[in-house]
């Protein structure tokens, strides 16, 4: 499925595309600095989600990226500060550990 550039959006504070059947992440996401919710969950054919797109989503609450094939690390997710809710996979268990005891999850 193709979905379009999303730069012209910038209020754009919510996208949902659950089982959209995705495999890569829409183009310009990144641009969307009012974003708040993204769910991008039961994508199966999913497969990447660029990191440094991640840290430009600075006002981000909600990730859902669950039931795709990224797996995510920690260090992708801790420049997200404002993230409240997590929907992911990890690539192991220190992975989700490291998460789980960083001083941002604790706050």
């Amino acid at each position: 499925m193709f979905v379009p550039s999303l730069e012209k959006l910038k209020a754009l504070k919510e996208v949902k595309l659950t089982e959209s059947q995705i495999e890569e992440v829409p183009q310009d996401l990144e641009e969307l600095s009012n974003l708040r919710n993204l769910d991008l969950s039961q994508n199966y054919s999913l497969h990447a989600f660029p990191c440094w797109k991640l840290c430009r989503l600075s006002q981000l609450q909600c990730l859902r990226i669950n039931r795709t094939k990224v797996k995510v690390l920690t260090k992708e997710l801790l420049c997200l500060t404002q993230l409240k809710v997590l929907g992911a996979q990890f690539h192991n268990v220190q992975e989700f550990t490291s998460y789980v005891t960083s001083q941002q999850c604790q706050s």
